[in-house]
């Protein structure tokens, strides 16, 4: 994963996104789908993806990282709630403002019940 935001950061975003798509699919197949390093892997591509732009992409992979999260951790964990905040980020630059604000809805009423 370090190698990957390296080489994201010096341009090489070709390589990183590679990277990005072999941790993921590695910690899968070591470590399984929901176990909170693969977890993480899958946050990290779907981060990428979004900072490249690639928004349906994206989409997918935080949708696939929140119900992993969902799965291992609930609903008001810190993992699965920020995935939901990455979600209306790309509702809004999808220009679905109306759904945007629905998922900012349960995000905010999500959140007041972390203990």
């Amino acid at each position: 994963n370090n190698l990957a935001v390296y080489l994201d950061n010096i341009g090489e975003k070709r390589e990183a996104l590679r990277l990005y798509h072999w941790a993921r699919d590695g910690r899968i197949k070591q470590l399984g789908p929901t176990h909170p390093y693969t977890l993480d892997s899958i946050y990290n591509l779907a981060s990428f993806l979004l900072s490249d732009n690639q928004l349906a992409e994206a989409k997918a992979a935080f949708i696939e990282a929140r119900n992993g999260c969902v799965e291992c951790f609930g609903w008001n964990h810190h993992g699965t709630l920020d995935c939901l905040e990455r979600m209306v980020d790309i509702l809004k630059a999808e220009g679905n403002l109306t759904e945007a604000v629905e998922v900012c809805k349960d995000l905010l009423a999500r959140s007041t019940e972390i203990h």
